[in-house]
């Protein structure tokens, strides 16, 4: 272990705040359940993991949280998406590439096509490599991302890993720091990338771990959480969703059971109720309390505010301001 590199920390009652009674809803006539989300220059894009509607991806104006339109038509025709992933913009943000895990292909939608036209379906595709293929990546020019690939071992199990992905040729491959030994679900992660900040953080699901690199590829720091050991604890989770919010790093956590059984021997699922704040040098910052749990967030850095979606609020869509 790299003491320069290593970053060890303890959360603190009095570094931490509680945000439950400050949540405003988001009230919109779309229902949906699980999804995921981002923000293009005005746009918060939500997309339905698991599509109720005809169209799975959403857009509301970010500032107002008006309802713009959907796109995004699910079924199994040209164009169509079959298997609903998440968004993620393009390097000049005109556009956004959606993941379809059904066709094994990610489907470019530019901004403007859908905002002129509520049946636009997308002919321009980059095809998926079965072998390894990203789950949550973010552009760096052009053509370029860095990602977490999904690299299967076997029909029931797989390592996930960060990979450097040419979108022309087609090229993959691992790239940087990876933390030793990590294999199977000890590898599952999230993962953000700040080109501001040059830095990609990547947070471990099973594991009390966040990897900090620069832009290279080369480790900046690892942040050891207090139950960090390399081997999974079965039945624990750790960290959910990570952003990058400014100079800050911004990642939920469970650090405790995520599933429980009721006495009926019913499955309860348990999601992320808090945010951990760290710095980009490593230094545990501060600890938000949401007071809900929540499966998904993204941050709104121009209006400083956290919106997500909540699991156990009447009104699922919400947000708060961000006060660090």
């Amino acid at each position: 272990m790299d003491s320069d590199k290593s970053k060890t920390f303890q959360e603190s009652s009095d570094k931490t705040v509680n945000v439950k009674d400050k949540i405003t809803d988001i009230k919109t006539d779309l229902l949906f359940q699980y999804c995921s989300m981002t923000i293009s220059d005005s746009i918060l894009i939500i997309n339905e993991l698991t599509p109720s509607n005809a169209k799975g991806i959403h857009f509301f104006n970010k500032n107002s949280f008006k309802y713009i339109t959907s796109t995004g038509f699910m079924g199994k025709g040209p164009g169509e998406i079959t298997v609903l992933g998440e968004s993620r913009s393009s390097y000049n943000s005109k556009a956004i590439w959606v993941d379809d895990y059904g066709k094994m292909v990610s489907w470019k939608f530019p901004i403007d096509s859908i905002l002129s036209n509520e049946n636009f379906i997308p002919t321009e595709k980059l095809k998926m490599n079965k072998d390894s293929f990203q789950v949550k990546s973010v552009f760096i020019n052009d053509s370029i991302t860095i990602g977490r690939s999904v690299i299967p071992t076997s029909y029931h199990s797989m390592d996930i890993s960060t990979t450097k992905l040419n979108n022309y040729t087609y090229k993959i491959e691992e790239y940087g720091y990876i933390y030793p030994d990590l294999k199977g679900r000890e590898s599952y992660s999230s993962f953000d990338l700040s080109t501001k900040n040059e830095i990609y953080t990547t947070c471990f699901s099973y594991v009390d771990l966040i990897t900090i690199c620069d832009l290279k590829g080369n480790l900046r720091y690892n942040i050891y959480g207090p139950q960090w050991n390399p081997k999974e604890t079965k039945g624990i989770q750790f960290y959910g969703v990570v952003k990058t919010y400014k100079n800050y790093i911004i990642a939920s956590y469970i650090g405790d059971k995520h599933v429980v059984f009721t006495d009926e021997g019913g499955r309860v699922d348990i999601a992320p109720s808090k945010l951990l704040v760290f710095d980009i040098n490593g230094n545990y910052v501060k600890t938000i309390e949401v007071g809900y749990e929540f499966s998904e967030f993204c941050i709104d850095e121009e209006n400083n505010r956290v919106i997500a979606y909540f699991d156990n609020r009447i009104n699922p869509l919400g947000y708060f301001s961000l006060d660090i």
